[in-house]
C-alpha cells in the first residue's frame, strides 16, 4: 500500500484536472521508499539507477485501484444522471397528471352550466305554460261576464218594456226558454224506473259507448236530469238560432258538447252524428302530448274515462237547423288528468 500522502496528491490532481496523472516508474519508486514528504524528495535516483527497483506487482495493484476509482466515479455520474432523469421524469408525470385534473375540472365546470341552462329553461317553460292558462282562464272570466252582463241587459230592457214579473225559477232558467218540446215521430221506449228515452237518446247513448269501448273506457249511462237539462239547453238555442255555450255554474259543473247542422231534420240520425263529429276531433290530438286543445276538446270528453252519465237534448230551430246538446257527469276535461282518461285506441 503506498504512502497516503502520495494517494492525497493523485486525488488533487484528479479533482483538478478531471484525469489521473501519469505516474512513471520513478515516482512509484519515491512512492515505495518513503514518498514526498512535505513536498520534497527525501531520497532520489535517476531512472536508470531506480529501474531496478521497480514492482512490477505494485504498478499493477496502484492501476487496479486508480481503475476502480474511475469506475466508483463513473458509477456516481451515472447514479446522477439516473436521478436526473427520475426527477424529470416525475416532474413530467405530475404535469400531465395536473393538466388530466384541469381538463376534468374544465369538464365538470361546463356540465354543470348545461345543467344549469337547462334548469333554466325548464323552469321558463313551466311559466310559459302557466302563463297561458292563466290567459286562458282569465279569457273565459271575460267571456262568462260578457255574457252575463248581455243577460242582465235583456232582463232590464223587459222589464223596463213593461213584461211580467219572472218567478224565481223562470229567473234562475232565463237563458233556457221552455219552449214546447218537439214531439218525435215514433214513441219513446221505456226505460228502467219508467223514464221513457227518446231515439235521439238512444242513438247518441249506443255511438257514445261504440267508440268509449274502442278505448277502453267504461259505458255510460243515461241520466232524467242531465237529458232534461241538455233537452231545455237545446231548445234555448233554436229560439235563439245560435251556438253559444253555457257557463259551468249554470250548467251546474257538468261536461257539455254542442253540434248544430242545417236541414238535418228530427229523427234523421241526429243522435248519433253529432258524437261521430265530435269523436272527429281524434286526428288532432296528440296521445303523445296529452292535455286539453280547443280543437280537441269534444273528443276528449266523449272518451273521458271517469265521465259515468251523459244526457241528450235535440231541437230545431225555425230557420231548420237542429241543436244537439250533450251533457256529461262527472265533467271531463280536467287538467292533469288527460293520460289516465283519453286513451289510445286498443
Amino acid at each position: 500500500m503506498f504512502p497516503l500522502a502520495a494517494l492525497a496528491i493523485i486525488c488533487v490532481s484528479f479533482l483538478q484536472s478531471g484525469t489521473f496523472p501519469e505516474i512513471d516508474n520513478q515516482t512509484l519508486l519515491l512512492i515505495n521508499n518513503g514518498g514526498i514528504i512535505g513536498g520534497k524528495h527525501e531520497s532520489y535516483c535517476d531512472r536508470e539507477s531506480c529501474d531496478d527497483f521497480i514492482d512490477e506487482a505494485e504498478i499493477k495493484r496502484v492501476a487496479e485501484e486508480k481503475a476502480a476509482l474511475e469506475r466508483a466515479l463513473k458509477e456516481k455520474a451515472e447514479q446522477e444522471r439516473i436521478e436526473r432523469e427520475r426527477r424529470k421524469s416525475r416532474t413530467r408525470k405530475n404535469r400531465e397528471e395536473r393538466a388530466e385534473q384541469e381538463r376534468i375540472e374544465r369538464e365538470r365546470v361546463e356540465q354543470e352550466r348545461i345543467e344549469r341552462e337547462r334548469a333554466e329553461q325548464e323552469r321558463i317553460e313551466r311559466e310559459r305554460a302557466e302563463q297561458e292558462r292563466i290567459e286562458r282562464e282569465r279569457a273565459e272570466q271575460e267571456r262568462i261576464e260578457r255574457e252575463r252582463a248581455e243577460q242582465e241587459k235583456k232582463a232590464e230592457v223587459a222589464q223596463d218594456s213593461g213584461e211580467s214579473k219572472e218567478t224565481e225559477q223562470d229567473a234562475d232558467d232565463k237563458h233556457i226558454p221552455d219552449v214546447p218540446e218537439q214531439k218525435p215521430s215514433s214513441e219513446p221506449e221505456p226505460y228502467e224506473g219508467g223514464t221513457k228515452w227518446t231515439k235521439q237518446q238512444l242513438q247518441s247513448l249506443e255511438k257514445h259507448n261504440e267508440l268509449r269501448t274502442l278505448h277502453g273506457s267504461p259505458p255510460l249511462s243515461l241520466s232524467p236530469k242531465l237529458c232534461n237539462m241538455a233537452t231545455k239547453y237545446a231548445q234555448h238555442l233554436a229560439s235563439i238560432d245560435q251556438m253559444k255555450h253555457t257557463t259551468l255554474e249554470e250548467r251546474e259543473n257538468a261536461g257539455e258538447n254542442l253540434y248544430s247542422e242545417h236541414g238535418m231534420g228530427v229523427n234523421n240520425g241526429e243522435g248519433e252524428r253529432g258524437v261521430e263529429w265530435w269523436y272527429n276531433e281524434i286526428q288532432d290530438y296528440s296521445f303523445d302530448q296529452p292535455g286539453f286543445g280547443m280543437s280537441t276538446g269534444h273528443f276528449t270528453q266523449v272518451l273521458w274515462k271517469e265521465t259515468e252519465e251523459v244526457g241528450v237534448g235535440v231541437a230545431v230551430s225555425s230557420s231548420g237547423k237542429t241543436y244537439v246538446v250533450a251533457n256529461y257527469w262527472p265533467a271531463g276535461n280536467v287538467e292533469k288528468q288527460f293520460e289516465t282518461n283519453v286513451l289510445k285506441k286498443k
